[in-house]
């Protein structure tokens, strides 16, 4: 009611202009059940909002959105994200406006849709009210004032008053307002995801004869030195352990991730050590070992060489199976065939400082331990992961037996006969001046071993498998050592002779692997969307069902002040009422009607009208209102608190300082590079930067909801 508004006159007044249609009325029953009015075809008038096409079709996306969520949450689990890219925040603004933006103006342009039904429903519920058999009174009808309440405050009204479609559609939109929107917003995030694509691969067969290999030049030795004292990188494709025939997919994909790799089938190649502990035998100060193939050799003296360094308490002696060139200080003889013998002991200072004589082994003298060892060269076919950049081996996995080498393929004696001289070939010529390996005393003088006339096997066996001198002293740990020191010198030497061409008739499947950003669904945030977007569907129906099972007897929008006044025309009482509480207040008016019984019927027999529409009536007949809360000189009117000026200061003061906390959080990303993660946990991360934000921002829409009804309320 608009105060200073005198009723009676603007009936006259709208009377005189005929400014009113007509409006053929339905079968309807008057306020005595008992009369009939004119019956027409027309139908009970529902605003587009509460039709079943309008309703159900906001059912129908309900259900497209839950369907979406679904299908993208099993998308996300089954591909690990929904987008991909090195760096996603570097993706151009067609493709991050789908997950930066789009998942929260879905639901914004969804709650405009149900903000309509919403409206409809709060401001016909009076007439729905009163178009029910009896009416309705005055506090459950014309005093009803739903779409001007605050937003979070109507269902609790609603079901105070039992006006279940009000507390439906009032549901939906905190539903989607306070609870769709922020989760939404919500729903999607940046992980750091691995990524296995199937794709062939390629492996290389092939080889340098051991007829075209020549002779090995000092660049091998010197590599083996940097690989096992310096850290040198490996060549492709092999490790400390083997090397890997070459393997490539028949495709790399384009990710500039460092990780990328791929997996396939190729062969390995290493080497075995097999070691025995051998039975010693002592004939007068003569000291031999046996191995179980019938090997024997005489041990050095335990005191190996000249030192009287009482700190050097350890000695490693290695002795190898030939000696072409007679550069070996110790060597087996020639039957014992790809055999070595090695052994760790231990004096005491004591010993050393009393000059034992070392040129006879002593027993007693020192504790030692010996091995005799045969080495086993093979090859093994594996499923090896290989770094796509650098091809560096990150797995094998065994596929085959162990294997024979090709007979054409590696010229073991050329190896083991540098590893007992110490030297390569003398013709063979180099980028390198020396023609052996390189003299690695150096890196082991602060060790507590004599260094004096030690073979260049027990500096890089030592080096590529690092342990405490009295480890050494263990069998097993020994025979690793040497194991070691074997493998990296193979795979070194063939590292020169495998060739590096792929055999394209040679394919097995395989797969790629990298890391890259991923945008993924959160399933927390996915199930929490559709289970509101559930519940409202549930309302939904409701709605519609209310809307169609409901008493309405309207026949026109009730839109206009026009319209209100057509509809109150009817009832001589109400009138005479209406011209007592003129220009009151809403507390007067509140006071004066409620208990009253009011109802939307027609008024049968009344030649005073042209229409045949339902008019407002007032059943009590009495005329004793209470007045006593009348307010009077109202002419001047109001203003609803919505566009009071303290509620404008206070609504500014907020947005100010909105801006001010996004002005503050600014500043500090700008200053310090970026904002501290609040904390690692994807949900948490993703309620404190997505769903408070925008719930905080949610918390605004009603109000200005709110503000922008009472001016378009007012605007006439």
């Amino acid at each position: 009611m608009v105060h200073g508004f005198h009723v009676e006159d603007e009936v006259r007044l709208q009377a005189k202009k005929a400014i009113y249609t007509c409006v053929t009325p339905v079968d309807s029953i008057s306020s005595d059940k008992t009369a009939r009015s004119t019956q027409s075809s027309a139908k009970a008038w529902k605003p587009i909002t509460l039709r079943l096409p309008y309703l159900s079709s906001l059912i129908l996306i309900t259900l497209a959105l839950i369907a979406i969520i679904q299908w993208l949450l099993l998308r996300s689990r089954a591909d690990q994200g929904i987008l991909f890219a090195p760096n996603i925040n570097e993706l151009p603004l067609r493709t991050s406006f789908l997950y930066l933006y789009l998942p929260t103006l879905i639901p914004v342009i969804y709650s405009f849709l149900w903000t309509w039904v919403d409206l409809d429903v709060k401001r016909l519920e009076p007439f729905f009210q009163l178009s029910k058999t009896g009416g309705a009174t005055a506090e459950q009808s014309i005093l009803l004032h739903y779409p001007f309440d605050f937003l979070a405050s109507v269902p609790l009204k609603a079901v105070r008053r039992k006006n279940w479609s009000v507390f439906a559609t009032l549901m939906i939109m905190v539903l989607v307002f306070w609870g769709l929107t922020p989760i939404q917003a919500g729903i999607f995030a940046v992980r750091t995801v691995t990524v296995h694509d199937a794709t062939p691969i390629y492996r290389a067969t092939g080889h340098i004869t051991t007829q075209e290999q020549g002779e090995v030049t000092a660049s091998y030795p010197q590599s083996v030195y940097n690989i096992a004292w310096l850290n040198e990188t490996t060549p492709h494709y092999m490790t400390l352990d083997y090397i890997l025939a070459a393997v490539e997919p028949s495709r790399i994909v384009n990710v500039s991730s460092p990780e990328l790799s791929y997996t396939g089938v190729t062969t390995m190649y290493s080497v075995d050590l097999d070691c025995e502990t051998p039975p010693t035998v002592n004939v007068s100060r003569h000291v031999s070992s046996t191995s179980s193939s019938g090997c024997t050799t005489d041990n050095p003296a335990n005191r190996y060489g000249e030192t009287s360094d009482t700190s050097k308490i350890y000695e490693a002696v290695y002795l190898g199976h030939m000696d072409s060139d007679g550069t070996a200080d110790w060597y087996l003889n020639d039957y014992c065939r790809d055999t070595f013998w090695a052994r760790f002991s231990k004096t005491t200072p004591e010993q050393i400082a009393a000059g034992v004589d070392d040129s006879y082994p002593i027993a007693g003298q020192a504790v030692s331990t010996q091995l005799f060892c045969t080495a086993d060269f093979y090859q093994q076919e594996v499923n090896a992961t290989v770094t796509a950049r650098d091809k560096r081996v990150l797995s094998i996995q065994g596929l085959s037996a162990k294997a024979a080498l090709p007979p054409d393929l590696f010229n073991t004696t050329i190896l083991e006969w540098a590893l007992t001289a110490g030297n390569t070939n003398l013709s063979a010529r180099a980028n390198f001046p020396a023609r052996g390996f390189p003299c690695q005393e150096s890196r082991m003088q602060d060790l507590p071993l004599n260094l004096q006339r030690m073979s260049p096997m027990i500096p890089i066996a030592i080096a590529t498998h690092q342990r405490p001198m009295d480890d050494y002293m263990d069998p097993e740990t020994m025979r690793l050592t040497f194991q070691a020191a074997y493998r990296l010198l193979f795979a070194r030497q063939l590292a020169d002779i495998l060739k590096p061409d792929l055999d394209r008739a040679r394919s097995s499947d395989g797969t790629q692997t990298y890391t890259t950003q991923a945008m993924v669904v959160i399933p927390g945030f996915a199930y929490a969307a559709t289970a509101l977007l559930a519940f409202v569907t549930v309302l939904a129906t409701w709605v519609i069902w209310s809307c169609f099972t409901r008493a309405n007897k309207l026949q026109t929008d009730p839109a206009s002040i026009a319209a209100l006044i057509q509809l109150s025309q009817g009832s001589s009482a109400l009138a005479s009422n209406a011209r007592a509480l003129d220009q009151s207040s809403a507390t007067t008016l509140h006071a004066a009607l409620v208990g009253r019984q009011l109802t939307l019927n027609y008024v049968p027999g009344d030649a005073n009208f042209e229409d045949h529409s339902p008019k407002l009536l007032l059943l009590d007949e009495r005329h004793d209102l209470d007045t006593s809360y009348k307010s009077h000189n109202m002419s001047a009117g109001i203003r609803p608190a919505e566009l009071r000026s303290w509620t404008g200061v206070i609504f500014l003061m907020f947005q100010l300082a909105a801006v001010a906390a996004c002005l503050t959080l600014f500043v500090r990303s700008t200053t310090n590079n970026g904002i501290a993660l609040p904390s690692q946990n994807t949900i948490v991360r993703q309620i404190l930067e997505n769903y408070i934000p925008i719930a905080i921002a949610t918390l605004m829409e009603p109000f200005w909801l709110v503000l922008n009804r009472q001016i378009c309320m007012l605007q006439p």
